[in-house]
């Protein structure tokens, strides 16, 4: 059972690390909606049935939240609290102790939060804060793939965030230029 369950994280790596790269939120929830799956049955394998239920959640809040972003809706407040409160009732019911509640309730919840927003940058940041408490809970169950999945996440979603940062000094950079050129124009 480990050894399936660190070969169907190492297949969700692919999924969760490759998405990251897109530039479109919709792209990105969708990779991260199937590798939510695979980490669910990884989950299973390894025996960590408070993250395989959250797991599924995550699935189902993020092809939620794939539908709103690839459809221009708006996504509205409700819709955060209902997830927030799936999140902490799901783990609850299969509570094992309280440092694992902890940690499945905010990742969830910074993921969530982060999905909610329509700022992609803002998306990218709570995303590391998600991989970050997943490390975590991944590190109780020897979920080793899991966790090198969740390290690249942060390295990849860093380098679009990075990315994304050094294109708009540039953008910032050209407008000035132009703005100064037609100033010395007029004159």
């Amino acid at each position: 059972m480990f050894i399936a369950g660190q070969i169907v994280s190492g297949v969700a790596l692919v999924f969760n690390t490759s998405g990251r790269l897109f530039k479109k939120q919709s792209t990105n929830l969708i990779f991260n909606c199937i590798a939510n799956i695979l980490v669910a049955i990884s989950f299973f394998l390894l025996g960590a049935y408070m993250g395989l239920v959250c797991m599924i959640v995550s699935a189902i809040r993020t092809f939620v939240f794939y539908l709103y972003a690839k459809n221009g809706w708006h996504k509205n407040f409700l819709l955060l609290i209902l997830f927030t409160l799936l999140y902490l009732g799901t783990s609850f019911l299969i509570f094992t102790n309280w440092l694992e509640y902890i940690i499945i309730v905010a990742k969830g919840i910074s993921y969530t939060y982060g999905a909610w927003q329509r700022r992609p940058q803002t998306f990218r940041i709570l995303s590391i804060v998600s991989c970050l408490f997943t490390i975590w809970y991944n590190s109780l169950y020897a979920g080793y793939i899991n966790i090198l999945c969740e390290i690249l996440c942060i390295v990849f979603t860093s380098i679009v965030i990075v990315q994304h940062y050094n294109w708009r000094k540039r953008l910032q950079k050209v407008k000035a230029h132009t703005n100064t050129e037609s100033e010395q124009i007029k004159e």
